[in-house]
């Protein structure tokens, strides 16, 4: 079975882009929301329930670095 996607909080998000299969199995990476929409766009992922993994991955992306670079206080500020 071929994955779809890729994630782990230490190596960020990937998706396989489906344009390209059979030929070829590769890997996008997604740094944010912003490339979660473009490959979104531009079909490169398909099917209602990935479409919404990549959504809310993407946003996950953002939120993570957000909180790495100090944008936010804390976890804790996160949550509340």
């Amino acid at each position: 079975m071929m994955e779809s996607f890729r994630y782990s909080r230490a190596d960020g998000l990937a998706v396989l882009d489906q344009l390209r299969i059979p030929a070829e199995t590769t890997f996008l990476p997604i740094d944010g929301s912003g490339a979660a929409h473009t490959v979104i766009r531009d079909m490169n992922v398909r099917g209602a329930p990935l479409i919404a993994i990549v959504a809310a991955l993407g946003l996950c992306v953002d939120a993570a670095a957000a909180l790495k670079d100090g944008r936010f206080g804390s976890a804790t500020e996160v949550s509340s």
